[in-house]
């Protein structure tokens, strides 16, 4: 009778052993988890404040690499979750495959033209980091809730930087000190000032305003008191580029909505850019296309490079990006680059501000045709995953995730990739709702 008491004993102590552990593991498991989604929260609201908060404010020039530093642990970690799950998901793959094959038209070419490795791999890396937040979101971060609850609190972050752009637009015409609203550079074009809000820049600024108009026209479906102002905050940035993709948006609205009010409002902005179009194509043919300007002249010097290496181009890191800059390429003294360019402009920004000649030269056309490819996987994945889901919130993300690589391919050629506060977010924002979605 004892023995039976304290086998007795003994199993029920066993088993409160048991769901003693297994509850510790679960609590464990959800603690572990909310630290994740806190941290990366922090990660996203931090990251377009990057720059500002290094060379303005006078941090720690460490944090101009946090962004980079994510990207690796990503790039890391994916491939292990992916041996556990035995599998990678469709919509991930699909995009995987022009990443993997720009990886290699890169190695290949750096290969063909002796470039040391280190180059190689950094140029290659600064082209496609971007990527691995999509992926690593996917993975990571894929919680329905956790979306909805990043993209109110970002969406709110972007309405308060067109306000605070407002001021500044207000303050500049009433011709104050604008320099003391966190204007450090006085940028003007059409008589405006160019804008840079919280940012540092009008064009990263207008980026992220434009980000979030397209994503919350789609949601909303209406132009509303925050659509409205964050298509304020495009126009503010006074950006060529920003305002050809901010009209492209509308018109994508305008063949989609069958609302009267809404096509007459967005034919009214058009009217006012179709009017200003002379004034802008005139400025932008005049700095593209004259050596007396950087990025003219910037592009003949890639348009010479690219002659002598057609199909794989110089190779990844050897001119136009941050990569060349910093190893002394020696590329700039073969084509003979303008030391007065050179230590003026490059030198200081590390970019020629023009995507697609620059991997036109490092990559050719092969290069080129890969990134070009891998833009469009960007935006037909999205589209394709928005048609097979119910859930309205998600559908309508989806759907306006996908013209965002639209905006980036028109932005591109009056750009570089050094756009770390709009591209992060957008790529982080891509991953989570493909793997909500794909549950």
């Amino acid at each position: 009778m004892s023995g039976m008491m304290v086998y007795r004993i003994q199993t029920h102590q066993s088993i409160s052993d048991q769901s003693s552990l297994r509850w510790g593991t679960v609590i464990s498991s959800i603690s572990l988890s909310r630290i994740r989604y806190f941290f990366f929260t922090l990660f996203l609201l931090f990251i377009p404040f990057q720059r500002v908060l290094v060379r303005q404010l006078n941090f720690d020039k460490k944090l101009l690499y946090i962004d980079e530093v994510v990207s690796l642990i990503f790039i890391f970690t994916i491939p292990i979750l992916i041996l556990m799950k035995g599998r990678v998901r469709r919509e991930i793959q699909a995009l995987m495959i022009p990443v993997a094959t720009f990886i290699v038209v890169g190695m290949t070419s750096g290969l063909y033209n002796g470039n040391e490795i280190i180059i190689t791999g950094l140029g290659i890396f600064d082209y496609v980091k971007l990527f691995f937040y999509i992926f690593g979101c996917c993975y990571f971060f894929a919680d329905h809730e956790f979306l909805k609850f990043i993209y109110k609190i970002l969406l709110k972050l972007a309405v308060l930087l067109v306000l605070i752009a407002l001021i500044q637009e207000t303050v500049y015409f009433l011709n104050g000190n604008v320099r003391s609203f966190f204007t450090p550079v006085v940028l003007t074009r059409f008589g405006m000032l160019r804008t840079p809000s919280l940012l540092g820049h009008p064009n990263l600024f207008g980026l992220y305003a434009l980000l979030f108009f397209t994503l919350n026209l789609f949601v909303t479906r209406r132009i509303d008191f925050t659509n409205s102002l964050l298509l304020i905050g495009t126009f503010l940035s006074v950006s060529r580029f920003i305002w050809i993709s901010t009209l492209v948006v509308m018109m994508v609205f305008i063949l989609k909505s069958k609302k009267i009010l809404y096509k007459l409002f967005i034919c009214i902005v058009a009217v006012y850019f179709a009017i200003v179009a002379p004034s802008f194509i005139k400025h932008t043919n005049t700095e593209l296309f004259s050596q007396d300007f950087y990025r003219g002249y910037a592009l003949f010097i890639s348009l010479e490079i690219w002659r002598d290496h057609k199909l794989l181009g110089a190779g990844p890191g050897m001119y136009g990006g941050v990569v060349s800059v910093k190893f002394n390429s020696p590329i700039y003294d073969s084509y003979s680059f303008s030391a007065l360019w050179y230590q003026k402009f490059l030198q200081r920004i590390h970019s020629i501000d023009l995507f697609w000649p620059q991997v036109l030269a490092e990559t050719g056309v092969c290069g080129f045709l890969t990134f070009t490819g891998l833009l469009f996987v960007a935006y037909m994945v999205p589209r394709r995953l928005s048609y097979r889901i119910s859930d309205s919130f998600l559908k309508a993300l989806l759907m306006g995730m996908s013209y965002i690589p639209i905006v980036i391919g028109i932005y591109l050629f009056g750009s570089g990739l050094n756009l770390t506060g709009f591209l992060v977010t957008y790529a982080s924002l891509l991953g989570i709702s493909i793997g909500v979605a794909q549950g």
